[in-house]
């Protein structure tokens, strides 16, 4: 017997299967969130292997090359805390659809950025673009989360760590892929193709997903216990450090390679894979010994 949410009801009063409630309706779906915290995770790490380089010689030092690569990490820590309270007023999809567009536009816009003139004027765009482009894909992040446990409420484990496995392949694919698209047509191509991507995945999932409301629950601990709690620490720290670990040399390690060494940017993207795969490589071992 259909469950009432998997009924529609015709005007003679009888009712039919709703096919948006089907298992392969439902895929589909999560495929399209996959894509879309894919590309999110890439547009992060996209830059690194040609941006600063590029950017040196627009007027930018190494410490601000370095601030600008934080903001995008640093802007979804202090949305995730402001957006978790309001995102059940806003719209889980309203916010998902609204912030990948947002952020999209701003990518595709960044690759223009090259035709600005050096110095502040150029400095000042940049962080511009950073920041909103970092907002959007916060609020598109958080939205995914929501959305795919609630569409697979039944297997809310496995479907997160798919979406976080998703945002590590794409945080570890984007020197690589910006680096190739890079060498293929220069600056602005990365941008466009990985902005135009995004946009079409938040396009598709206009049409296609349903409407929720995130339901505020009640926590069973405050964030003062959470972080109080040593395992919860533990963790914190381990993230931390490995984070700081892959992280550190985004700024400054494809401008040694390429001045010193001639490196051409492709090279310097594979370069950026090594870590993350080692990463990867030693993570699976351990959990199939496990």
């Amino acid at each position: 017997e259909l469950r009432v949410e998997d009924r529609i009801r015709r005007r003679d009063g009888t009712t039919k299967r709703d096919w948006r409630n089907s298992i392969g309706f439902k895929i589909f779906n999560v495929i399209t969130l996959m894509l879309q915290q894919l590309s999110a995770a890439a547009c992060y790490s996209l830059p690194a292997a040609f941006f600063p380089p590029r950017a040196l010689e627009k007027g930018f030092t190494e410490s601000l090359v370095g601030v600008l690569f934080g903001l995008y990490a640093g802007g979804r820590i202090l949305l995730y805390i402001v957006l978790a309270k309001r995102l059940s007023s806003i719209g889980v999809k309203t916010c998902l659809c609204s912030g990948s567009t947002i952020a999209a536009t701003c990518m595709v816009l960044f690759g223009i950025l090259d035709k600005s003139p050096p110095g502040p004027i150029y400095v000042a765009l940049c962080f511009a673009l950073r920041i909103t482009e970092s907002i959007g894909f916060s609020c598109a992040l958080l939205s995914i989360h929501v959305m795919t446990t609630e569409i697979f409420k039944e297997k809310r484990v496995l479907v997160v760590g798919i979406m976080q496995n998703m945002f590590g392949i794409g945080v570890t694919i984007g020197p690589a892929l910006g680096g190739f698209l890079y060498d293929l047509g220069g600056f602005s191509v990365p941008f466009v193709a990985v902005g135009t991507f995004s946009l079409t995945m938040a396009l598709i999932n206009m049409i296609s997903l349903p409407s929720l409301s995130a339901t505020p629950v009640k926590a069973n601990m405050s964030m003062i216990q959470l972080l109080n709690n040593k395992f919860s620490m533990c963790c914190g720290f381990l993230q931390l450090a490995l984070t700081l670990c892959m992280g550190f040399y985004e700024a400054t390690f494809s401008v040694h390679l390429v001045n010193n060494y001639k490196f051409v940017i492709s090279s310097v993207g594979l370069m950026f894979l090594i870590s993350p795969l080692f990463v990867m490589t030693i993570g699976i071992s351990i959990s199939i010994l496990l």
